[in-house]
């Protein structure tokens, strides 16, 4: 548990002007339910948030190690995981809400198996999600698009669709909703599959192609 004054601490406001945040800083912080991280923050390290098994909620300006970085992109970097592929280890399984915002892009795989998660906010600036970025996020109910995502997936930049396997097995999302001015030209191969409880889903009218098995299952 943490305390400050002697008081047992649940939330955590990182004030605005911390440009960086260590590993291991909270490990083990279990009494902590809400995390707030200021945009100012440029850098957090392996494993701040590992064992924090009470965590509910988070606020943060990007997915990873750093701001746009190329490395330790992926969502389970701070609590531990050392790859996309331990996410679901490491992740806490109380955790149900990510506000991201900043950055512009959703690296690949980055929220691969959270499986726990049911809401993520994605930012305005925002232009590209990688391959994969929510493949397994089995409780995930809802996401919108934010108008100037480009790319999702395996498109390349500049290339306006949801590509192959992006939301693949999200069998707890029920609805989909693109910003009103979405560029989105294309639905990929198994973009949507196994779904199971997609409900509603409003595909914008710049959409010329859907890919197979985009909605299969």
């Amino acid at each position: 548990d943490l305390y400050l004054n002697g008081d047992l601490v649940t939330s955590i406001a990182i004030p605005n002007g911390i440009t960086e945040i260590n590993s291991y800083a909270l490990c083990g912080c279990t009494s902590i339910e809400s995390i707030e991280i200021p945009n100012s923050v440029m850098s957090i390290g392996q494993g701040v948030f590992q064992n924090c098994t009470n965590l509910q909620s988070i606020t943060l300006p990007f997915v990873g190690a750093s701001l746009n970085g190329s490395e330790n992109t992926h969502f389970g970097y701070i609590f531990g995981a050392s790859s996309y592929f331990s996410n679901n280890t490491y992740v806490p399984a109380s955790l149900k809400t990510v506000v991201i915002t900043d950055g512009s892009s959703i690296a690949n795989g980055a929220f691969s198996d959270c499986g726990s998660i049911v809401n993520i906010e994605i930012p305005s600036s925002v232009t590209s999600i990688g391959y994969y970025a929510f493949e397994g996020c089995t409780s995930l109910a809802s996401i919108e698009i934010p108008s100037g995502v480009t790319s999702i997936g395996y498109a390349p930049s500049g290339v306006t669709s949801i590509g192959y396997g992006t939301f693949l097995v999200c069998t707890n999302l029920q609805s989909v909703t693109f910003a009103a001015d979405s560029l989105l030209q294309s639905i990929g191969n198994y973009a949507f599959e196994g779904c199971t409880s997609l409900a509603n889903i409003e595909i914008p009218s710049s959409v010329t192609s859907i890919g197979y098995d985009a909605f299969n299952n």
